[in-house]
């Protein structure tokens, strides 16, 4: 059972894996330089009590935090906002995904090739970047529309590298660099079939 201070452990290391570009929350093992003496300062200490008794194992909170951090734009979040009933929600929408995984992928793609076919595009002009020095991809224009999902865009850029290049040629400084962070930071967490969902890519785009 997680007490507060474990809590605070947890929120401070996956904070700080979405603030940073060196830190990888995963291979560090969710450790931080954080003293347990500056835990027992902090003011919002309750918030922490109070996480720890309702999500009492380590994993099931790790994944509350994820599903809360990514869902916001900025990739920032206030503890206080980690306990009310919009935060819970957001992580049940999240669960919902990642428990049907496959299934969810299967039909983002599935999207992506009818919206292909309409507009005569191949595949691979999903990704292109840097048309203009504000052109983002087409597949996260249409991430930041809410046609796909986020968990969709990463898996693309697991089996594609995209966001490398994307990187390399977008200049735009307002949203891209929070969105490219994001995604790249959430692949970490992302554990997936590559074989199977390189199989549901081909299938839906050789139809």
């Amino acid at each position: 059972m997680l007490k507060p201070w474990d809590a605070y452990l947890i929120y401070t290391a996956i904070k700080l894996h979405f603030d940073s570009e060196s830190y990888d929350a995963v291979r560090y093992n969710y450790k931080t330089s954080v003293k347990e003496k500056s835990f027992f300062a902090r003011k919002d200490k309750y918030f922490f009590a109070k996480l720890a008794k309702r999500y009492p194992e380590k994993q099931t909170l790790i994944n509350y935090y994820i599903a809360n951090f990514v869902h916001h734009t900025d990739g920032k979040v206030w503890v206080g906002e980690l306990v009310d009933t919009q935060s819970e929600d957001v992580y049940a929408a999240w669960l919902k995904i990642h428990d049907s995984l496959s299934y969810v992928y299967d039909q983002d793609i599935q999207k992506l090739s009818d919206y292909c076919s309409k507009h005569k595009l191949r595949f691979d002009q999903l990704f292109q970047a840097g048309l203009d020095d504000q052109s983002h991809p087409l597949v996260m224009r249409l991430f930041t529309q809410g046609e796909i999902t986020l968990e969709t865009v990463t898996i693309l850029d697991i089996l594609t590298d995209f966001m490398k290049r994307a990187d390399k040629l977008i200049t735009e400084t307002i949203l891209w660099p929070s969105l490219s962070r994001k995604l790249r930071k959430y692949r970490v967490f992302l554990r997936i079939d590559r074989k199977k969902m390189k199989e549901i890519t081909l299938l839906r785009f050789t139809n």
